[in-house]
């Protein structure tokens, strides 16, 4: 059964922060709990201090996927399978909080005027994102698995990774089970297999998907494109080699792939436009807004900025070692990239000028859970580190 709770129901089960007290209620208890630390600035001479939160909201732990912006709020997931609104003005407390959908370590889908999650089984939930109540759950039967919702397009149509499972009968369950990418129509409430080969699922697939296309990098290192039309018809494949990242990247009608070069590739035909190299070393992750691609280099350690039309390098900000499995976050005056260990935060480069400005972190070491950070395009700020989200103001 899925639900939209209260804002501030169902104490027993997750701990709020109690605003402006000091107090937690924890499974029902109440418990004195140490004021937060606060985020302390990088030492390093050439940097500002970090802003100071806005507000900051201490939930279960949340999902390892950043947060999605929808009309003044964030969209968060967390453990015990719930989705979480937070008001960009001041998120201490939830707007609403919903239960009932899985703990796929994939973001919100917004599309059709809902926000898109998926349930137990082969269930597709959707949520009105502006008060919390369900608007449809579609469930798809026991032929599917469903497992990590992979994109959005045409405004009412998802594109999910999972399991077709194959019976011999009801008396014998399932017999076996085919790693499967489906097109789901929320609006016609019909599912159809894409027909990707296995070694491309066989990899981490982080694909990006538009109106037209689905890109992605595929197990045989080649960047990948098919439609979303057609019963997803190879449109071309362009190789790369065994140092392609799974992470790709897309900018109007340009594809970008990293490795040990930054390339970039016509969305329609593969045809390449150009290539850059890093100083050293490879390239690790991307992010991309306006007309600059940006790029994390691990050989020195920072951040790349190119001009997303030819190539050419704008600048290069060099920091301390970055984690270059997450992607830059990209905001209208600057760029942000987590530090590879969790505890040493994020850090934040002026889009403009290149110039490394401040370090954010609560210095907590929580394993492998690393910062996930998100911005609007008004400059608002989100990142969360384990149990706890950070609003930042615009700076």
């Amino acid at each position: 059964m899925h639900r939209r709770s209260p804002a501030y129901s169902s104490l027993s089960r997750r701990s709020i922060l109690a605003a402006g007290t000091g107090v937690a209620v924890v499974g029902g208890v109440a418990a004195l709990v140490a004021v937060l630390r606060k985020p302390r600035a990088h030492p390093a001479s050439s940097l500002v201090p970090a802003p100071e939160p806005s507000w900051v909201y201490l939930s279960d732990p949340l999902l390892q996927a950043p947060a999605v912006f929808s009309d003044g709020t964030a969209l968060l997931k967390a453990r015990p399978g719930t989705m979480i609104c937070l008001d960009l003005d001041n998120g201490s407390r939830p707007k609403w909080i919903y239960q009932g959908i899985s703990l796929s370590p994939t973001p919100v889908l917004l599309t059709d005027g809902a926000a898109v999650a998926l349930g137990t089984g082969a269930t597709v939930i959707g949520v009105d994102p502006a008060s919390g109540s369900e608007r449809f759950t579609l469930d798809f039967g026991t032929d599917f698995q469903f497992d990590q919702l992979l994109g959005a397009y045409e405004g009412f149509s998802v594109s999910v990774l999972g399991a077709r499972l194959e019976r011999q009968s009801p008396e014998q369950g399932v017999a076996t089970s085919t790693d499967a990418v489906f097109g789901v129509d929320l609006q016609a409430r019909q599912a159809r297999v894409i027909p990707i080969s296995p070694e491309d699922v066989g990899i981490r697939l982080q694909p990006v998907i538009t109106s037209d296309y689905f890109v992605y990098a595929d197990g045989l290192r080649n960047v990948s494109v098919r439609s979303t039309r057609d019963a997803g018809a190879l449109r071309w494949r362009h190789p790369v080699g065994y140092d392609l990242r799974p992470g790709l990247a897309v900018l109007g009608q340009t594809v970008f792939a990293i490795g040990s070069e930054l390339i970039a590739l016509e969305l329609s035909t593969g045809r390449l436009r150009w290539r850059a190299k890093p100083k050293h070393g490879l390239f690790a992750s991307l992010g991309v807004g306006g007309n600059t691609v940006y790029a994390i280099g691990n050989d020195p350690y920072g951040v790349y900025a190119f001009n997303a039309a030819n190539g050419s390098q704008r600048w290069f900000c060099e920091t301390p070692r970055l984690d270059g499995d997450h992607p830059i976050a990209v905001g209208p005056h600057a760029v942000y990239a987590a530090a590879l260990e969790n505890q040493n935060g994020f850090f934040a480069i002026e889009a403009a000028s290149g110039r490394l400005r401040w370090n954010f972190t609560d210095g907590r070491d929580t394993g492998v859970n690393g910062w996930q950070i998100s911005c609007d395009r008004d400059g608002h700020l989100v990142a969360h580190h384990y149990d706890r989200v950070y609003g930042l103001p615009n700076t």
